[in-house]
C-alpha cells in the first residue's frame, strides 16, 4: 500500500534538490513543499515553486518525507539531529555513494524511516543553474533499503516515478562498486585531464575542440560534491585507479615500442564497446 505524503521537504537546493522541487510541483501540484538553504539567493529563487524556503530546520515541521540533497558527508553529519527533531517523517538521501550512508541509517535502528537514493542524473551546471523539471525523466533511480518496509518502499518507488524516473533496488555496496568506475573515476579522470593541461600550459582556446570538452566536462562539477563522493568510496575509487595505472604502463610500452597492430587493437576495441555501452539517441 502506497502512502503518498502530503508535505515533502526537501534539504538541499542545488541542481538535484532543485530540480526535485521542480518536478513535484509540476507533477503534484497538489503537495506541500518546503525547503532548507542557506543561499539566500537561491532560496528566494526556489520560492517560486515551494511553498516555503528557510535557512532553518524548522521550516521541515509537519512535512511527511524530507529528501536529503545535499552532499553526503553533510548527509552523513545531519541524518541522527533530523531523525531526532522529525521523528514521524520519512527520510530519502539523493547522495552519490550510498553504502556509508545506509550503513547509518541501519544504525539508528528501526523506527528510522529511512531509504538510500540515488537519481542517475545531473550535469556539470551547479546550483540554480542546473534547475531541470525534467532532469529525471526517462534516467535510473537507484533505492537502497535500510530496513525492510514494505510500504515504505512502495512509497519509495512512487516518489521515483512522480519524478519520470526508472526506479532500481540495488545493494548499496553493488552500487559503489559499480559507481566507482562508470562515475566517481570518471570524475577524477576529467580533473586529472584538465589539469594536466593547466600545468603543461596547453589550454589555449582556440586549440580547445569538442574532444577537449567531452573529456573535461565533469570537471566542472560541484567540488564539495566530488570530494565527498570520493572520500565515502574511497576503497572502491582506489582499486579503480589502480587498474588504470595498469593499463597506462601498457599502453605506455605500446607506444615506445611503436606496436602498431596492438594499438589498433587496442583502438579498435574501444571503438565496439562505446556502439555497444553508449546510449544514443
Amino acid at each position: 500500500m502506497i502512502t503518498k505524503p502530503q508535505t515533502i521537504g526537501i534539504v538541499g537546493l542545488g541542481q538535484i534538490g532543485g530540480s526535485i522541487g521542480q518536478a513535484l510541483r509540476a507533477q503534484a501540484p497538489e503537495l506541500r513543499l518546503v525547503g532548507v538553504e542557506p543561499n539566500l539567493a537561491r532560496a528566494g529563487k526556489a520560492r517560486s515553486f515551494l511553498d516555503a524556503v528557510s535557512a532553518q530546520l524548522d521550516v521541515l515541521t509537519g512535512a511527511d518525507w524530507i529528501v536529503l540533497a545535499v552532499p553526503v558527508r553533510t548527509i552523513l553529519h545531519l541524518m541522527e539531529e533530523l531523525f531526532a527533531r522529525f521523528p514521524e517523517a520519512v527520510f530519502l538521501d539523493t547522495g552519490s555513494t550510498k553504502q556509508a550512508i545506509v550503513s547509518q541509517a541501519r544504525k539508528l535502528g528501526p523506527d528510522f524511516r529511512f531509504v538510500g537514493g540515488h537519481p542517475l542524473a545531473g550535469s556539470e551546471k551547479a546550483g540554480e543553474a542546473g534547475w531541470n523539471p525534467k532532469l529525471f525523466v526517462g534516467r535510473t533511480f537507484f533505492l537502497c533499503q535500510a530496513v525492510e518496509n514494505q510500504p515504505l518502499s512502495e512509497t519509495a518507488r512512487w516518489f521515483a516515478e512522480l519524478l519520470g524516473a526508472r526506479p532500481v533496488w540495488v545493494e548499496p555496496e553493488e552500487h559503489d562498486r559499480l559507481l566507482a568506475y562508470s562515475s566517481h573515476f570518471a570524475y577524477l579522470l576529467s580533473a586529472l585531464y584538465l589539469l594536466q593541461g593547466e600545468s603543461s600550459d596547453q589550454l589555449s582556446p582556440q586549440f580547445l575542440g569538442s574532444g577537449f570538452a567531452s573529456v573535461a566536462r565533469l570537471a566542472g562539477s560541484s567540488a564539495e560534491m566530488g570530494l565527498d563522493m570520493v572520500l565515502t568510496n574511497r576503497e572502491n575509487v582506489l582499486e579503480e585507479v589502480r587498474r588504470f595505472l595498469m593499463a597506462l604502463e601498457k599502453l605506455e610500452t605500446i607506444l615506445e615500442e611503436a606496436q602498431v597492430e596492438d594499438l589498433k587493437d587496442w583502438l579498435k576495441r574501444s571503438e565496439s564497446l562505446w556502439r555497444e555501452v553508449v546510449p544514443r539517441d
